[in-house]
């Protein structure tokens, strides 16, 4: 914000054509300038006063963590994760990274705690987590990765883990606090036990194949820089169309012209992200060729570039998803979508390898169909979601994996090796049968399944607003900050005056949007409480509508950057979260704010999800959730409706409480499904008394 503050003050704050030149030309240079180097210097000169151990809360490790953690989120690992520059990136920011490694991931939050050896492979999304919180303590460890280690997709490696040479862990995996994978061992599960390698044939003969190039050539390290740089302009750019009307507006009416012009901001700039997207969809790679193939190769950075534009598309227009026109986007970009599938969010797919069948489902944060990387190669493999089909909430369902029509997966799930029959219903990591699950048969077909006329009609109205009304709010909180900045430029006061007005106005405008995001929680839905809804209801309707805006503008316009501060807490209180005193959150992964109850000296870690309610067979079933006073749950771990976590009670990383579950006091559980860990549980450091915390 500071080169606003100057172009604004050096033009007297009266727009005109000259400042919007001005402003083209050095807000983009700013922006990439801080987002690429002030991270890795945030990370290299804090990161080095970072050590293995156990910290009391709210000192000065626990500052410098917290620092590094959240300027590894700003910076853009999220764009070069999967890319050679990722690991040029992440030995700026103080990782010890090997030759011929491919990182996919961007959740790296201390790169100082990292060791990686030479051709390491990671897959999408998985935590390389160097710290915690929890039993009052932040703890910190040093990951190792060991040569030619492969980690799978959507996995954990907590604080002190270690991988040996040649080891493997599988997708949906859990190593705990400072366990040692041994060298060329597999293990998969969470928590991780030793497997066996046949598990997935086509991982075995990745493995074992030594002929894929281990360097990219320069044509493909050309075509990755060009292709970053693009990407990073893409936000940028889809902006322009709708600045330069409301500036348009500005320069040939008046303020009040401009304002009312901004309220068109939301679906132009939703039309305008879509439309660059499907230009630039013409490079990467349309058609894809199932099978294994080399990595390093000009297949490779298409596969690539492919998956950074449905990343920047779902960062985007996160709105569009879990709408009805989810199923029409994902078609035009080469999807098989059947009618009347719903669809949360989605990401790391190869469109026409997909196919979801009619009346399928899959839940928010679900991954379906990842591509498989080991070794220098990838893999692609045809992914099919049968009829009426359910995936829940992030469950991992990896390329070449079959969904038999009315299957489910569940929460945080990951299918047999096998595929699921039809009708069969699993849970877990390794996957468990489920001979029964719980149907509600009192809703009728027009209430789930096939809906009348008119309420198809006026849900696409509905979420049209989902879709547009974010960028639209966020658009007047961008006017709003402007306008006030050039009212004090236009006072001729001195000019850093107007440069340090410039941040704190843009900070005052984002609490101002939270707080109205808040107001129209409590205008739509009111409070919530327990209840049975099918999803075709006007009240679901409601707090969808409410979920969407709330993680599309609160989220990102604030409370994204203040998870893991006493800052977040309060601000969470507006919605209707019980938080009790001293608590830490590092998640903003809540829906239904009433219905979560959070005591004392809580800490909850980050991608966590309070989840107080499930979407099965498409009914809506919402209940309570309570963390009891010094509870703890680590990264990724998802309690469901119904649960309650007991007084000191710890929930480990990548773990799931299932419904209705009460975890007793002073326990710790792992796994997905979660079950006492009676190993860690006896090595925690004793309670900090809470007269001797810090009070915040």
């Amino acid at each position: 914000m500071f080169p606003v503050g100057i172009v604004y003050a050096a033009n007297g704050g009266e727009p005109n054509y000259t400042m919007l030149l001005q402003m083209g030309l050095t807000v983009p240079f700013s922006y990439l300038l801080s987002r690429w180097a002030m991270p890795a210097l945030a990370a290299r000169t804090f990161g080095r006063r970072i050590r293995p151990g156990s910290y009391p809360l709210y000192g000065a490790m626990h500052l410098a963590v917290w620092v590094v953690g959240r300027a590894m989120s700003l910076s853009p690992m999220p764009r070069l994760a999967g890319s050679p520059y990722a690991l040029t990136y992440l030995r700026w920011c103080g990782a010890r990274i090997g030759p011929e490694c491919h990182l996919g991931t961007a959740e790296i939050p201390l790169p100082t705690m990292l060791e990686v050896g030479r051709n390491v492979t990671v897959g999408y999304a998985t935590h390389l987590a160097g710290y915690e919180i929890r039993g009052g303590y932040l703890h910190v460890g040093r990951i190792q990765l060991g040569d030619d280690v492969m980690v799978g997709a959507n996995s954990v490696l907590a604080p002190g883990a270690v991988l040996g040479a040649g080891a493997v862990l599988g997708n949906q995996s859990l190593v705990p606090e400072d366990v040692a994978v041994p060298a060329g061992e597999f293990w998969d599960g969470s928590p991780a036990t030793n497997g066996s390698r046949d598990a997935d044939p086509v991982v075995t003969e990745m493995l074992e194949c030594d002929h894929a190039p281990r360097d990219w050539g320069r044509a493909e390290l050309s075509r990755f820089r060009v292709s970053i740089l693009a990407l990073e302009l893409v936000p940028m750019v889809a902006l322009i169309p709708s600045f330069l009307l409301v500036w348009a507006t500005l320069m040939t009416f008046d303020h009040i012209a401009a304002l009312l012009m901004t309220l068109a901001t939301g679906p132009l700039f939703v039309i305008t992200a879509c439309t660059l997207i499907l230009m630039l969809r013409r490079f990467a790679l349309e058609r894809t060729p199932v099978g294994i193939h080399h990595l390093r190769s000009t297949l490779g950075v298409e596969k690539w570039f492919s998956d950074q534009l449905l990343s920047v598309n779902l960062e985007l227009t996160n709105s569009l998803f879990g709408t009805l026109y989810t199923p029409h986007w994902l078609r035009r970009l080469g999807a098989n979508i059947g009618k009347h599938a719903e669809i949360a969010t989605i990401a790391n797919i190869d469109p026409d390898l997909l196919t979801l069948g009619e009346g399928a489902f899959v839940a928010d944060m679900g991954s379906v169909g990842s591509a498989i990387y080991a070794n220098g190669h990838v893999a692609f493999r045809p992914t099919t979601v049968g009829d009426r089909a359910f995936v829940g909430n992030a469950a991992f369902v990896p390329s070449g994996s079959e969904m038999g029509d009315n299957s489910l997966i569940g929460v945080m799930s990951i299918p047999p090796t096998g595929g699921m029959a039809e009708g069969t219903s699993w849970l877990g990591s390794p996957a468990i049968y489920l001979p029964k699950r719980e149907v509600y048969e009192e809703f009728d077909e027009k209430a789930t399944f096939a809906p009348p006329r008119w309420k198809v009609v006026s849900r696409y109205v509905i979420e049209f607003f989902r879709a547009c009304l974010p960028a639209t709010i966020l658009g007047l909180s961008t006017f709003g900050t402007l306008m006030t900045v050039s009212l004090i430029a236009a006072e001729e006061l001195p000019l850093w005056v107007t440069v340090a007005a410039t941040p704190l106005l843009a900070l005052a405008f984002s609490v101002l949007t939270v707080f109205v995001i808040a107001l129209m929680k409590w205008l739509i839905v009111g409070r919530y409480r327990p209840r049975v809804q099918a999803l075709w209801s006007g009240f679901v309707r409601r707090t969808e509508f409410m979920t969407g805006i709330f993680e599309t503008t609160a989220v990102p316009v604030l409370l994204q950057t203040l998870a893991g501060t006493p800052m977040l807490p309060p601000l969470l209180r507006l919605f209707g979260v019980r938080i009790g005193r001293r608590c830490l959150l590092d998640t903003t992964y809540i829906t239904e704010f009433d219905l979560v109850t959070i005591g004392d000296d809580v800490s909850v870690g980050a991608h966590v999800s309070l989840q107080t309610h499930l979407f099965e067979d498409r009914v809506m079933k919402m209940g309570r959730v309570r963390l009891e006073d010094d509870s703890s749950i680590g990264v990724r771990g998802i309690v469901l409706y119904g649960a309650t976590l007991g007084d000191h009670a710890e929930l480990a990383p990548l773990s799931l409480v299932m419904k209705g579950e009460s975890i007793p006091p002073a326990t710790r559980w792992i796994g997905i499904p979660a079950r006492p860990d009676a190993i860690g549980a006896g090595e925690l450091p004793a309670p900090i008394p809470r007269r001797a915390r810090v009070h915040a």
